[in-house]
């Protein structure tokens, strides 16, 4: 009769995957490399990061300056304000939107661009003094308003995982409120 070798199964993996007894040294020589040029990898990905949101800050307090200047232009023609105080707000708002262009976010370009023309055609209307041009005039750039607040907003939430999906009624209603409550104070 022959002897059989009997080996465990530990031993048998010991035997045919030995090569990673090896692997520690390997590890120990180019791990710190490796956590090296991953630092590196890891500063750069910082950084553009650090500047994305330093731009997304920037544009946000653009569109700020923008909603907001807009609105004044909205309430004084709305209100028949005095036509000087009209054009130094609407110079105002041209200078806003000067800004809102080099944000380079076409949506918010093309939707900014709607309302000013938007805004012109209201202020020809009011100049014209004829109520159903005045009253459509009203609406549209109304409309346009809120549009542009929608597609600024869905600007600063885009990637964040932030939801911006807020119906367009609630965000009109909330703007007409805080129209009416500038318009008061």
């Amino acid at each position: 009769m022959s002897e059989v070798d009997v080996i465990t199964a530990c031993e048998n993996v010991c035997r045919d995957f030995n090569f990673l007894g090896n692997l520690g040294e390997w590890v120990n020589n180019f791990g710190p490399a490796i956590a090296f040029l991953g630092g590196i990898a890891l500063f750069f990905l910082q950084r553009k990061n650090d500047r994305t949101a330093a731009l997304r800050a920037r544009r946000l307090e653009v569109y700020l300056e923008t909603v907001v200047v807009l609105r004044d232009v909205i309430l004084a023609l709305r209100y028949d304000a005095a036509i000087t105080e009209i054009g130094k707000l609407f110079r105002q708002f041209e200078m806003s939107y000067a800004k809102v262009l080099l944000s380079g976010v076409d949506d918010v370009i093309e939707v900014t661009n709607a309302a000013r023309a938007s805004v012109m055609s209201a202020m020809e209307a009011h100049a014209s003094k004829e109520t159903r041009r005045i009253v459509e005039a009203n609406a549209e750039t109304e409309r346009l308003f809120i549009k542009c607040i929608d597609r600024m907003r869905q600007d600063m939430h885009f990637g964040t995982g932030v939801s911006s999906e807020f119906s367009s009624d609630e965000v009109a209603d909330r703007i007409k409120e805080l129209m009416i409550e500038a318009n008061l104070s």
